[in-house]
């Protein structure tokens, strides 16, 4: 009987979708269902202020030129081998928030991600919480395609596949004009 084609073909198919007619009936029909993400919404600020101060703020634009220094002209790849963590304090303009101590490290494994002194960077908090995560990545808009990657996480999330929140912000590092950046959520075990 396991031979037959159609018969595994049927078990497949059953095994994908009765679980998932359960439990849309048995929770999103529920008038009352939330689930975290709609309880404790992340509410990121539109703009970040990062400081990098003295001996830190010199690593880090050494740091921009030893990754984005290409090894020969037909390579795009950075060297990766070079970024180190950098520590910094994080704050937005709200009045109630103080500033936040982390560490920064350059992201991104081609050239488009490396520029000076506004680069795309992971940011890590440690022990303390910046606006309910840890973990975040900031990237420069192009090299996501701009506004293809905030429209396919809000894509996945709406049709329920777990995906990272993301959005657009302004960052400015040391108060230097502000850039346009993609916010998003890193993926680990605590994504909203």
């Amino acid at each position: 009987m396991w031979k037959n084609k159609k018969f595994r073909l049927y078990i497949i198919i059953f095994f994908l979708l009765v679980p998932r007619i359960l439990y849309a009936e048995n929770f999103y029909n529920i008038k009352n269902f939330q689930n975290a993400k709609d309880y404790y919404g992340l509410k990121i600020p539109p703009e970040i202020n990062i400081s990098i101060k003295g001996k830190e703020y010199i690593k880090f634009l050494k740091q921009i030129k030893k990754v984005g220094k290409k090894e020969n002209l037909n390579s795009n790849l950075v060297n990766s081998h070079e970024k180190k963590w950098i520590k910094v304090n994080i704050n937005s303009n709200e009045i109630n928030i103080k500033k936040t101590k982390a560490k920064i490290i350059l992201h991104g494994d081609f050239n488009d991600h490396i520029s000076i002194p506004y680069s795309s960077f992971r940011v890590k908090t440690g022990k303390n919480f910046f606006y309910q995560l840890k973990n975040f990545i900031l990237f420069k808009p192009k090299t996501r395609r701009y506004e293809a990657e905030i429209f396919g996480s809000l894509f996945l999330k709406n049709i329920g596949i777990l995906a990272p929140y993301s959005r657009y912000i302004k960052v400015s590092i040391n108060n230097n004009l502000s850039e346009d950046y993609i916010f998003q959520e890193k993926i680990m075990k605590r994504l909203f």
